[in-house]
């Protein structure tokens, strides 16, 4: 480039540093320890020389294109047109192309940290968008295999996923994979850190044999890459035992669960914090396959730990609360359950803002209680405030925003309220035919409900398409 009229950086700057509303600017010194101020605090460098005068000659500027290297007009500064261009000169700056690249992967990793911001206080919108911004700086200076772009799409792939825009984030989390698979070897651990991801996306979509495919290689990987008794294995064998969970493979989830709180036991004090998370996984396995006793032993090893090396108000607390709460709903010890999901409650209030997502869970479980309890009224009410907080944080069409409309739903079909009970039924199956495949036990679940209602409406005809639905999926 010889020469530029455009607005960019390096002029603009240059134009600072020189502003000046004197029409003769008799002395440049200020100006120009200004400007080496402004280009010194600048990761960039450019080589080229600054000129004066926008009224300069069309010859005098001819004449400067015919010189060796780069020259830049400021467009602010103006000099008389019958000074040679030569006394014009005020300073010569250098310029680096890599210094430039630096520069913008510089504003790159800004965008990219302001994401990582708004990612932790889940203002979505805002992480994509600073995130999007990283990403295309970097897509334009680094070549396609480089580990910051799969790092930019992990990033973003982890806020869809957040959202329940599973489509958008298995598309981003390809895209990493893709470049990792390109860049790094067969066995590298961030090739497993990619299957995991995209298999818990698969996972939360409700296709569990493509999930269970991702989670075993990622398992494969890290088998080869670490030794037996590595937390990346006991993560891997977690991961399998959770798929296992949602596929109702009891007995394979639990064998896989307790796989990694092995590794655990051999590497971590007997009191560490992350063998209560595997107690407490143990303990929801066995709530799950019926057998409270070991279920209620399990939970009391991870609470009993917990207890010793957490604070009080510490929201792994809160979980074991929870689970201590819905093990008893389920053996029908209400006052109990009533007790340990109140607790629960009380940590997520005193530790997390008003409308943190965790909360919500808190607010669920207690409207699921009141809900069994026959306390409809108390149901709703809390029922009602977590859907306050979801319709806030997560996107219109979230999972986890259905299952609240279903358990609303529920509430309201219960109370012979029908038409808001198919209201919320309705807006659940809409979510899920969007968001899960087909043949999902949550879509059959929507569709049985949605029968009921008109059943209970005195409307068979519109009750048995839907029924006979639930049927054909419950069969297959």
């Amino acid at each position: 480039m010889k020469c530029t009229s455009g607005s960019n950086w390096y002029c603009s700057t240059i134009n600072m540093a020189l502003a000046s509303d004197s029409l003769n600017l008799r002395d440049y010194c200020t100006y120009i320890k200004q400007l080496k101020y402004c280009i010194g605090i600048s990761p960039m460098h450019f080589t080229g020389t600054v000129f004066r005068g926008v009224h300069m000659s069309l010859s005098e500027i001819t004449a400067m294109e015919s010189q060796n290297g780069p020259f830049f007009i400021p467009s602010f500064t103006s000099t008389s047109k019958s000074q040679p261009f030569s006394k014009n000169t005020l300073i010569h700056i250098d310029i680096s192309p890599e210094w430039a690249k630096m520069y913008h992967l510089h504003i790159a990793q800004s965008y990219a940290n302001i994401g990582d911001v708004h990612s932790l206080i889940n203002n979505y919108t805002k992480a994509i968008s600073a995130y999007t911004k990283a990403l295309e700086i970097a897509t334009l200076i680094l070549p396609s295999i480089h580990p910051a772009l799969a790092s930019l799409h992990n990033r973003i792939g982890c806020v869809y996923n957040d959202m329940g825009e599973y489509t958008k984030a298995l598309s981003s989390y390809k895209k990493t994979f893709e470049i990792r698979q390109k860049s790094l070897p067969v066995d590298h651990p961030d090739l497993a850190a990619s299957y995991t991801s995209i298999g818990s996306i698969y996972h939360n979509m409700g296709e569990y044999s493509t999930a269970l495919s991702c989670a075993e290689k990622s398992l494969e990987i890290c088998q080869k890459s670490f030794s037996s008794d590595c937390p990346d294995l006991s993560t891997c064998y977690g991961n399998i035992g959770t798929v296992y969970n949602s596929m109702g493979a009891s007995s394979k989830a639990l064998e896989f669960y307790e796989k990694a709180l092995e590794i655990k036991q051999n590497i971590l004090p007997r009191d560490h914090p992350n063998i209560a998370d595997a107690y407490n996984e143990i303990g929801s396995m066995y709530t799950t396959m019926g057998n409270d006793s070991k279920a209620l032993s399990a939970f009391e090893k991870s609470l009993e730990i917990y207890q010793k090396t957490l604070p009080p108000n510490h929201l792994n607390l809160a979980t074991v609360y929870n689970n201590l709460g819905d093990l008893y709903k389920s053996t029908g010890e209400y006052p109990k359950a009533l007790s340990y999901c109140t607790k629960a409650l009380m940590i997520c209030q005193e530790t997390l803002s008003s409308h943190h997502p965790i909360l919500l869970i808190a607010y669920h479980n207690l409207g699921k209680l009141h809900q069994v309890m026959g306390e409809y009224s108390k149901a709703l009410t809390f029922y009602q405030k977590a859907l306050e907080i979801e319709e806030e944080t997560l996107t219109p069409m979230h999972p986890d925003l259905a299952s609240l409309y279903s358990s609303l739903g529920e509430v309201y079909l219960e109370t012979k309220d029908y038409p808001k009970a198919l209201l919320f039924f309705e807006k659940a199956c809409t979510i899920w035919q969007k968001t899960l495949p087909s043949n999902h036990l949550h879509l059959a679940h929507s569709y049985y409900c949605i029968g009921k209602v008109y059943q209970a409406m005195g409307d068979p005809i519109k009750a048995l398409p839907f029924l006979k639905h639930f049927v054909e999926m419950f069969r297959n």
